[in-house]
């Protein structure tokens, strides 16, 4: 029983961990983009490339 028990709540910390993870990722991922899309727009206009 106490076997099952830690099993279950390490599954559910297990699970919680990936999902924190993914959002990590999500989070990496959109900051990315928009430094990429702001160094494009910048590189676009070649008044404001430095």
């Amino acid at each position: 029983m106490h076997k099952v028990h830690v099993s279950l709540q390490g599954m559910a910390r297990y699970k919680w961990g990936v999902q924190e993870y993914g959002n990590h990722n999500q989070f990496l991922a959109i900051r990315i983009l928009s430094c990429l899309r702001l160094r494009a727009a910048a590189s676009s206009f070649p008044s404001h490339a430095t």
